[in-house]
């Protein structure tokens, strides 16, 4: 996928979904990151929580509650099967992308 591409999906999936479906974060969201395939914006937040989001229907598909701390930062996988997420806990988590389980933390 195009950097060009990729970004204009990445602009109008975060518009959308921030203005529609963030409030599931109960403070600011501080991480964002958009798979490779296009199907999935994920979201980490000051409250501890990374939530996973369909871009197309722009619905919460699942939260994850692991960590302890503000997330730092999210990335997908290249070929969108992991996210890895790491917060302020001193963690780093590994998710898997077909299972929705954590894989490593």
């Amino acid at each position: 996928m195009s950097s060009a591409v990729r970004n204009n999906i990445y602009d109008v999936a975060y518009i959308s979904l921030l203005r529609d479906r963030l409030t599931a974060h109960t403070r600011k969201v501080t991480a964002i990151a958009i798979s490779q395939n296009a199907l999935w914006l994920a979201t980490g937040s000051e409250d501890g929580t990374v939530i996973l989001w369909n871009i197309e229907t722009h619905e919460l598909v699942v939260q994850f509650n692991d960590h302890r701390g503000p997330i730092n930062s999210l990335a997908f996988s290249n070929d969108s099967s992991l996210l890895a997420s790491a917060a302020t806990d001193a963690l780093a988590s590994i998710w898997n992308m077909d299972t929705l389980e954590l894989e490593i933390q």
